[in-house]
């Protein structure tokens, strides 16, 4: 999934796509707000499943 919202990101930004106000606002409302977390859990996602019991 993050690979993937990564891949979204880096088009938006690299490529004239990003000149369109729908791809923006999909950026801006959906992809953004779903990187932070997915990337937080990658990275600290051990700790979130062991405070959780599993």
């Amino acid at each position: 999934m993050h690979l993937i919202l990564a891949t979204a990101l880096g088009v938006y930004l690299y490529s004239p796509v990003g000149g369109i106000a729908a791809v923006e606002l999909a950026v801006q409302v959906l992809v953004f707000p779903a990187l932070a977390p997915s990337g937080l859990l990658m990275w600290k996602g051990h700790r979130v499943r062991g405070r959780l019991g599993r």
